[in-house]
């Protein structure tokens, strides 16, 4: 194993072609966005898609294989079909053309542009996006350094850390999935480079540091499942037991060494505790729970086409209202489970869409390390809704994309 020089990731960007330096550029500019302004990457969403479109009508375009096509954008596509169906019956064609969910197709085709790019466009992506995460740590920790003395009370009162994107969820989940890739590269490269190991580290820790439990979870799921499957798939069992060990020995360590973590919680066993036994419903994680107790209520009312967008919030409400009068307004959450919330606004066949779509991901990205990422999601899709934000759907998109750095199906020219 030989050893790599810390500005290695930034020489491949010369060694690209014009085209694929391109790309890389608006790529970049689209994940700066993701970690610092969403108003950033709203406008890269909408104009790299364009520009997956121009590029298309070119003839020496990049071609996008049928397999890609009907795995990864024909799915979503039947899902948003929904909506026009639920127009054509309420005779409101008008609500078809709403851009509520356009990134549910538009990310899906910007993951299949990122993941044409050439290994050495995806490996200089790697390394920079590592590199932005950690300057969205380094500003993250120094606000939390500055505000240290007001935290407990923070966390308290359900509040997350400030985050320069004003989302805190989506800025860990982005920093675990990142993470994640910077481990398998590391894995499956010959040279060691402990500046790449050294950011990762410190990047983890951060997520650590941040009050987001979430992405706790996810952190210990996606590494004990990348390090498992690269021990295992090499049959070296004896790292497989340490491994196994520090990650069950590391939660119980970091509870009592990281004031935020044990703050979080404390205060996630109170919320339990008075949910079970005084059956208390107005804090934080019992209102979750019994969001999907209403949710599923709601959805026996309408099962098949659901509501609709502009209708579910309205019918939600009167569920409440009958079920659990003494939740005030402002605290009637729409259901905290990706499935359940597609059954509101597409009924049953739209949730049953969406499955299918999250299914055909497994058989695209079954043989990389994004059928971890996709693990993850999956899991996570049933204690919220992740793919009704923008900017944690682009996160677990270009984790797939980014995930097949050493792909053989590149074919960027």
């Amino acid at each position: 194993m030989t050893r790599a020089y810390p500005l290695r990731g930034f020489l491949l960007f010369s060694t690209l072609s014009p085209r694929e330096q391109w790309w890389s550029i608006g790529f970049l500019l689209s994940i700066l966005g993701l970690a610092f302004s969403q108003a950033l990457f709203t406008i890269t969403l909408y104009g790299l898609s364009v520009a997956v479109l121009i590029e298309q009508l070119q003839p020496n375009r990049p071609r996008f294989s049928l397999r890609a096509i009907v795995l990864l954008i024909c799915p979503w596509l039947f899902v948003l079909m929904i909506p026009i169906i639920q127009g054509m019956v309420s005779s409101d064609i008008g609500a078809v053309f709403s851009m509520h969910r356009m990134h549910l197709i538009l990310l899906p085709i910007l993951c299949l542009r990122l993941h044409i790019l050439s290994k050495e466009a995806k490996e200089y992506l790697v390394f920079t996006t590592l590199l932005i995460c950690c300057i969205c740590a380094i500003v993250i920790l120094t606000k939390l350094v500055q505000e240290w003395s007001h935290i407990g009370q923070s966390i308290e009162e359900g509040k997350h850390l400030w985050v320069p994107n004003g989302q805190p969820k989506a800025t860990a989940i982005l920093f675990v999935i990142v993470g994640m890739l910077g481990i398998h590269y590391t894995l499956n490269r010959e040279e060691r480079s402990y500046y790449r190991i050294a950011a990762i580290v410190f990047l983890l820790c951060c997520v650590h540091a941040m009050t987001v439990r979430i992405a706790w979870g996810m952190l210990y799921v996606g590494i004990s499942f990348t390090l498992c499957r690269h021990f295992i798939t090499r049959r070296q069992w004896k790292p497989v037991l340490i491994c196994t060990l520090i990650l069950l020995a590391a939660p119980f360590a970091i509870y009592h060494s990281i004031p935020s973590v044990k703050k979080r919680i404390d205060y996630t066993l109170y919320d339990w505790s008075t949910l079970n036994k005084a059956g208390e419903v107005n804090t934080s994680d019992a209102l979750r729970v019994v969001s999907w107790d209403v949710g599923w209520k709601t959805i026996t009312k309408k099962p098949i086409l659901g509501y609709g967008i502009q209708s579910m919030d309205k019918a939600l409400a009167e569920q409440y209202v009958a079920t659990y009068p003494q939740i005030t307004k402002e605290n009637m959450l729409r259901p905290h489970n990706q499935f359940l919330f597609f059954a509101l606004e597409y009924g049953l066949l739209g949730a049953f869409l969406s499955l299918i779509a999250l299914i055909c991901l497994v058989w695209f990205f079954g043989r990389s390390t994004g059928v971890i990422v996709w693990i993850l999601f999956f899991l996570y899709c049933f204690i919220d809704s992740p793919f009704n934000r923008q900017i944690i759907d682009a996160a677990f998109w270009y984790g797939l994309g980014l995930s097949i750095v050493f792909s053989k199906d590149s074919n960027a020219p």
